[in-house]
């Protein structure tokens, strides 16, 4: 069996609420890990654990008892979409490298809850 390297990342978003149309996102996480199967390791980091203000939405006191984000928390932070692509950019800069580590590695990703 020949040792193929694995990388296996998890995003999560918190959001103002239930639409992917009208909804944004208030919280953003992304974690990864290096899975070694031969070896039996595997090396968990974290790439992204973000709040961010959603631009044009107000975070309701009913949403915030769901996940526990309010609106005051995130009124002085940057807005969604550059919280968002600065953790999908370091997303990216982790896939690249790993691709140009194991040509021939498996890269998963996944939603948590989505």
């Amino acid at each position: 069996m020949s040792n193929v390297k694995e990388l296996l990342l998890v995003a999560d978003v918190e959001t103002t609420g239930l639409s992917t149309k009208t909804d944004r996102v208030c919280q953003i996480g992304i974690v990864g890990a290096f899975v070694d199967r031969e070896a039996r390791d595997v090396e968990y980091f974290e790439i992204a654990d973000r709040l961010c203000k959603p631009r044009g939405k107000i975070i309701s006191d009913e949403t915030a008892k769901i996940h526990g984000v309010s609106q005051s928390m995130v009124d002085h932070l940057p807005y969604d979409d550059v919280v968002v692509a600065e953790a999908w950019n370091a997303t990216m800069d982790i896939v690249t490298q790993f691709h140009d580590e194991y040509p021939d590695g498996h890269i998963t990703l996944s939603g948590y809850n989505s």
